[in-house]
């Protein structure tokens, strides 16, 4: 296993973050969202008020251990679910993410309760900035655009800049602590950080264009459910005039049936002359 973490490229760092960043925005889009309803249904208070209390508790419960435990199980089978570490042990798992934040020529230096130590500061620290976000930016999409796929989405996506971030610290700081001690460290290329920083900055932009094409597509969706209710209501008219046609067609063709069916009349009537004007001209003129 430590062959493979020490194998780990960019595109995998970036999978297994959106794995933990995926456990982080479950919790906080759908089971505090849950605690958030029954709060409100047994309170009464608005249901945002009552999400923002069930979010404070949730932060604060982010810095005990069983919460932590809770959070890195969720990890590991979601990793072993959605990645190609379908058969990593728990250990193994601790050392893998352990690995995205740790240089590796201190990982091995490291012992097994110190990697849940540090997974314990970053996943904590994401926790509380995510909850900041989230009541800056995201609460009327949680509360208000509960259904809208989109908005777990952008979730996602604020949580996997905060682990990067969070990342970014965590190796400086290991490089700072190394130039601190003024030991000569040869620091493989793959842990330099012209790299971290190309994969920052590669990711930055990868979600501004994912925020440019979500806004967009908002628009696109809007305008087809407003083109989806017109051709509803005019399908509806044609559906109406249509019956109204056949119905009106069907007296037409029932009168044409009676009048066919009526025998025609063989008494010719002969209109005859009035008298009176028959008189008036034989009436002479002198």
């Amino acid at each position: 296993m430590q062959r493979d973490l020490l194998a780990v490229d960019e595109k995998t760092v970036m999978t297994l973050l959106d794995v933990a960043g995926s456990c982080i925005v479950d919790i906080a889009f759908n089971h505090l969202y849950d605690r958030a309803i029954a709060l409100h249904e047994k309170t009464n208070q608005g249901l945002a008020e009552c999400y923002r209390q069930t979010l404070s508790n949730y932060v604060s419960e982010s810095s005990t251990p069983r919460f932590f435990s809770m959070l890195l199980n969720s990890i590991h089978h979601y990793t072993r679910m959605c990645t190609i570490y379908h058969t990593i042990s728990y250990l193994e798992c601790v050392n893998l993410y352990a690995s995205l934040f740790v240089p590796h020529m201190y990982l091995a230096s490291l012992t097994a309760d110190q990697k849940l130590n540090i997974l314990s500061m970053i996943f904590g620290g994401t926790v509380k900035q995510f909850a900041d976000a989230i009541i800056q930016q995201y609460i009327s999409s949680i509360i208000d655009d509960h259904n809208d796929p989109v908005n777990v989405e952008e979730l996602q996506d604020c949580v996997l800049k905060i682990l990067l971030r969070e990342r970014d610290v965590s190796y400086e700081r290991f490089i700072q602590s190394q130039k601190s001690t003024k030991k000569k460290v040869t620091i493989a290329p793959t842990v330099k950080s012209g790299a971290i920083t190309r994969l920052t900055t590669a990711f930055q932009k990868s979600v501004v264009d994912r925020a440019g094409l979500k806004k967009r597509n908002k628009v696109l969706v809007r305008k087809h459910a407003a083109l989806a209710t017109q051709f509803a209501e005019l399908k509806n008219m044609f559906l109406e005039h249509l019956a109204s046609y056949k119905e009106q067609g069907a007296i037409i063709a029932e009168l044409k049936a009676q009048l066919a069916a009526q025998p025609p009349s063989e008494e010719v009537q002969t209109v005859k002359p009035s008298e009176d004007f028959d008189d008036a001209f034989s009436m002479q003129y002198v």
